[in-house]
């Protein structure tokens, strides 16, 4: 006889597997879901994503082939994301995507007295990542990774980037 929590863990199974086949048949990759008990009611996300990113369409198109297989489920609102363009680093696939990019990590515990380091990924293996930083290869344990994430220089990004007038004149 399956007890509550055993019936949830194979709900949640059922429901990735549902998003990993629809994932697939769109030439996406699913992520991950999260079930969260909110305010306006029980919130199911559906996490999705693409090497080019994911748009609007992507969301719309993947929520609608969702909305048919999912029925069946218990939810209050069935939601589709994808993760930024800052989203956590988590598995090889995604070390793979991010290798020679640059990241930020940060750690549970200091090294060299900080906890945020911002390099470029070199290497990645089961015990630790190596990022290069100014010139010199430092290695991280994964267990002192509290997150590595895609680092976004937002100043050179919007360089050069003229505002609107009715922007800068704003009080």
């Amino acid at each position: 006889m399956l007890n509550r929590k055993n019936s949830a863990k194979q709900i949640h199974e059922r429901f990735d597997n549902i998003c990993k086949s629809i994932a697939e048949s769109l030439n996406m990759e699913f992520v991950e879901s999260t079930w969260q008990k909110e305010l306006r009611g029980f919130v199911i996300t559906a996490f999705i994503d693409k090497l080019e990113g994911i748009t609007l369409n992507d969301c719309e198109a993947f929520h609608r082939e969702l909305l048919k297989k999912t029925q069946s489920f218990d939810y209050d609102f069935l939601e589709v994301s994808s993760l930024g363009a800052d989203r956590p680093i988590k598995s090889r696939r995604d070390f793979e995507r991010f290798a020679e990019s640059p990241v930020e990590v940060k750690l549970f515990k200091k090294s060299d007295e900080k906890k945020t380091f911002i390099g470029i990924i070199k290497d990645y293996t089961d015990e630790y990542v190596e990022i290069e930083i100014d010139g010199q290869l430092k290695r991280f344990d994964h267990n002192n990774i509290a997150l590595i994430k895609p680092y976004i220089d937002v100043e050179s990004e919007v360089e050069g980037v003229e505002l609107d007038q009715d922007f800068e004149n704003v009080d």
